[in-house]
């Protein structure tokens, strides 16, 4: 029976933790991502440690409140707020051109919000009062302002260390933005390519910046004012020349390992070390200007057309809406409502039921039981994955039927 544990152990193991390990990052994931609409430039996941919500008299003592706030940047030059729990997000978008140390009724800043010389705050809180919990939000630097300024009767933004165990900035845009000048860009190249491409180097560095840097980090958007006039930013010619030495270096020193080790003879490591030596700098140089030249002033018109346009798609479900959305009250909406508990429900009910029926074969000591047991988990884990599948079954066969392209109309 000992193997029949371990079976069982591995497979709950796998069942609990294999999917949990794909959720890497903190924030709230907004369809603007998806969609290359906007950019995740700051989140907080923030800790607090208070009366239940509802719990007004606090007489059941304190329990653990957490949520998440993120902030975008949309590429139509507004703001998106989006804050709370996987289960109940809130979200506010800052009007164009109207910016000040509240954004709206609900969020407030410690300094004017600039949007043309934005950084993260330090600190960013929930509101945790027992009336309505998570209703605002509020930022500052110094861990008291929203505390002293923004908190009243029906607001609690405390500084209470004993209370509020976090309000951890756990993201800025502007650590990625330094990751990828020092690392990034010259760092995810082989020594044998970059000395393989040191007589266009000039070429592959714009190449770099506009395959990497504007469109995996942009989505072929131009950089925004509030990252062209962040020093980070304006360090980067600088930054990338050191990072590019540092590689080289690094180059260096691994074909003198080589050599030691008789895989390359003195001539050959000393011809590899001249190449390395002789790639031109001052190409480098024109390329980072050329590159991030073009980005900055590239006409924004050209790539957020998309962004200002409407698109619907009708479908035989329902209307689906420029986001992404199924039109409230059609069917579509609330297929996509059953389907989403439904794909919740399955895993659940799937653990639930194999743990008993487990725990049941393992105490009879049935083989016969346990193969049983195990057939059925199979089962119930491949039907579990088909809930996964259907909207894409679905959109496949009646495509087949009626040739439409996108009959289901996101739906997933």
């Amino acid at each position: 029976m000992k193997k029949h544990y371990s079976i069982f152990f591995l497979i709950v193991v796998c069942i609990f933790f294999l999917p949990t390990s794909v959720f890497a990052y903190t924030y709230i994931k907004d369809e603007c991502i998806d969609n290359e609409k906007c950019m995740l430039v700051c989140n907080y996941a923030v800790t607090y440690l208070g009366p239940k919500k509802g719990d007004y008299g606090g007489i059941h003592g304190n329990v653990e409140n957490t949520g998440i706030i993120s902030i975008f940047y949309m590429y139509n030059n507004t703001w998106k707020f989006v804050w709370g729990k996987s289960s109940n997000v809130k979200e506010a978008t800052s009007r164009e051109g109207s910016y000040s140390s509240v954004v709206s009724k609900n969020i407030y800043f410690q300094q004017k919000l600039d949007p043309e010389n934005f950084t993260c705050p330090d600190y960013g809180y929930l509101d945790f009062s027992t009336l309505w919990d998570m209703n605002e939000l509020c930022f500052d630097n110094d861990e008291t302002t929203c505390a002293e300024e923004y908190s009243n009767w029906g607001t609690s933004f405390g500084k209470d260390s004993s209370l509020f165990v976090s309000s951890k900035k756990d993201y800025d845009v502007f650590n990625d933005i330094y990751e990828y000048l020092t690392t990034w860009h010259y760092g995810d190249m082989s020594c044998d390519e970059l000395r393989a491409k040191k007589d266009a180097i000039k070429t592959e560095t714009i190449h770099k910046l506009k395959n990497d840097f504007q469109v995996n980090f942009l989505h072929g958007n131009i950089v925004p004012t509030f990252i062209q006039n962040n020093e980070i930013y304006n360090k980067k010619e600088t930054t990338i020349l050191t990072s590019l030495e540092e590689k080289i270096q690094n180059c260096k020193e691994e074909i003198d390992s080589k050599k030691e080790q008789n895989e390359i003879t003195e001539a050959e490591a000393s011809k590899q070390k001249e190449e390395f030596d002789n790639i031109d700098r001052e190409q480098v140089q024109e390329g980072i200007k050329d590159g991030f030249s073009a980005m900055e002033t590239l006409d924004i018109s050209i790539n957020t057309d998309h962004l200002n346009q409407e698109q619907k798609c009708e479908g035989i479900f329902g209307t689906v809406d420029g986001d992404g959305k199924f039109q409230k009250e059609t069917f579509g909406w609330l297929l996509q409502k059953i389907l989403n508990y439904i794909k919740i429900a399955g895993p659940i009910l799937t653990i639930l039921f194999s743990m008993f029926e487990f725990i049941k074969a393992i105490a009879s000591s049935d083989e016969e039981s346990m193969k049983k047991v195990q057939s059925r988990l199979v089962v119930r884990i491949i039907a579990v994955v088909a809930l996964f599948l259907v909207p894409w079954i679905v959109g496949e066969a009646l495509k087949l039927i009626n040739g439409i392209s996108n009959p289901t109309c996101f739906f997933k």
